[in-house]
Parts: C-alpha cells; sequence; structure tokens
C-alpha cells in the first residue's frame, strides 16, 4: 500500500478492496479501518449478503462448522483468526526484530518442495537460549525446477554455506539443485517422524519470527490439529497449513534425532 496508494496521477481516485483480515495486524486492516479517514466508506459483506452463493460452497460452509470454530469464524464470517486449542504452535509464535549473536546455533535450513497447487517453502533458524529463531523464510506456488535452486539461493543466502535439508519425496529435484547448493541433502523420516517433530517444536519456550520472515507467521499460526465431531481437539495432525511446519522438522532433524526417548515421552 506504501508503494501502491501514490501511484495514480488522476484528480480523483476510488481504490476498492474486498478483504478478508487474517490477524489484527494485517497491513490492509490497518490501512483501511484501523487508519480510516472521512474518505473512507467500511462495508461488511459476508456469505449471507451473496444472492447467488451456491451449494457447493455451502457444503463446504456447513463441512467448516464440523471443524475448528475459529478457523470458521475466520474464513465463513470475517473474524480474525483465533488462537484455538486445536493449534500446534500459534501459542508460541512471535515476530520479532532480533540479531544473529554469539551464542546462537549454527544455522538449521529445511525445505519442503511444492507440488501442484502447494508451494516450495524454505526456512532458515536458529536456536538459542530455549527458543527457536526464524531469520529467513521464503514460500512460492508454481517453482520451475530450474529456477528453484536461485530462488532458494536469493531468499536464504546461508544455504549456500551451511547444509540444508529436503523433503526426500523428490530426490530428482534435490539432485537438480545439488548442482547449484552442493550442501543440500534429503531428510530422514521415520515412522512418528512428523509427531516426534512436532513435539520438539512444542518444547521451545517461543518460536520467534524475524519481520523478514513474517511470511510464515500466519501458517503456521493455522498448523492445527484435526478436531472430534464435539469440536474438541485430537491429537491427529491436520494436512493442510503445514508447509513451512515440514520445512522446520526437517531443518531442525540432526536435533530431533538426538533425543532418543522423544517417542516414548510422547506416547
Amino acid at each position: 500500500w506504501d508503494y501502491l496508494r501514490p501511484t495514480p496521477r488522476y484528480g480523483h481516485t476510488r481504490t476498492y478492496v474486498v478483504f478478508n483480515p487474517r490477524f489484527e495486524t494485517d497491513p490492509t486492516w490497518q490501512e483501511f479501518v484501523v487508519r480510516a479517514d472521512e474518505n473512507t466508506i467500511l462495508t461488511e459483506i459476508n456469505w449471507r449478503d451473496n444472492p447467488w452463493f451456491p451449494e457447493s460452497l455451502e457444503r463446504q460452509r456447513q463441512r467448516s462448522l464440523l471443524g475448528d470454530a475459529g478457523r470458521y469464524n475466520w474464513i465463513w464470517e470475517g473474524k480474525f483468526l483465533q488462537i484455538s486449542d486445536s493449534s500446534i504452535l500459534a501459542k508460541k509464535l512471535k515476530v520479532q526484530d532480533f540479531e544473529i549473536i554469539e551464542g546462537f546455533s549454527t544455522p538449521y535450513i529445511g525445505i519442503d518442495w511444492g507440488f501442484s497447487v502447494d508451494p516450495t517453502a524454505a526456512i532458515e533458524c536458529y536456536v538459542f537460549n530455549e527458543c527457536l529463531y526464524i531469520r529467513n523464510a521464503a514460500s512460492k506456488v508454481g517453482l520451475e525446477l530450474d529456477d528453484t535452486a536461485t530462488y532458494l539461493i536469493n531468499h536464504i543466502p546461508t544455504i549456500i554455506k551451511y547444509t540444508s535439508r529436503a523433503d526426500n519425496a523428490r530426490p530428482e529435484t534435490i539432485s537438480k539443485v545439488k548442482k547449484d547448493i552442493p550442501l543440500i541433502k534429503a531428510c530422514k523420516k521415520w515412522k512418528g517422524s512428523v509427531e516426534d517433530g512436532v513435539v520438539y517444536l512444542q518444547s521451545f519456550k517461543q518460536i520467534i519470527i524475524h519481520p523478514d520472515a513474517e511470511c510464515c507467521f500466519s501458517e503456521l499460526s493455522s498448523y492445527n490439529y484435526k478436531t472430534d465431531s464435539n469440536g474438541d481437539p485430537t491429537t491427529v495432525i491436520e494436512d493442510s497449513s503445514n508447509h513451512y511446519a515440514d520445512a522446520l522438522r526437517y531443518a531442525l532433524e540432526p536435533l530431533i534425532c538426538k533425543i532418543p526417548d522423544l517417542r516414548v515421552r510422547r506416547l
């Protein structure tokens, strides 16, 4: 908005913005609601106001009613995304500026490959004082294989100097990228590796995200356990909003594997 609003060069312009806020800190909410002036007209519209609301969307809405109430109110009612008991990491997350200082661990870098409409997601993090610090993060849908290495290097510069771990389900992608990123390697997976990784991520006092990596905040906040028919959380992890979470698990694999009794404690 800092770039866009001063762009029109006409005497009188109107900007129409239709959006669904996720968090109160969202720039669009801040720009047009919190800082609204006398020239701003605010109108709340919803699915109820759509005379052509199709049956297919109504089925989706009804299905959403059986899941996380906070996500339902956000997706269908235009409310802010609320952290519920089914949230896996949301209560740990905090966006805050920080510097990489002496005492920080070596960088841990993880990559989750995209497929079809799923994005390729990469993340760089550090461990310090029982907290996890996320310094860089990036994701892109439809990233061409020939462009993948350049994209990763541009957004995670440390990937040239330090080992990175990527989803082992795409060995051909790892082989291709390895020509430009020689230290990349396939992650390890084992029965229960997802659950073990989640338990390890939850063990941090806080997960602090640098403003440069704020793009991962929304998705990590939406990383949830499934809920049962009563709306109560289960221990089954939803297979959605998990690209950055998976990248984090791959990045931290050496630390997760160093805790031999992790699965025992989890059970």
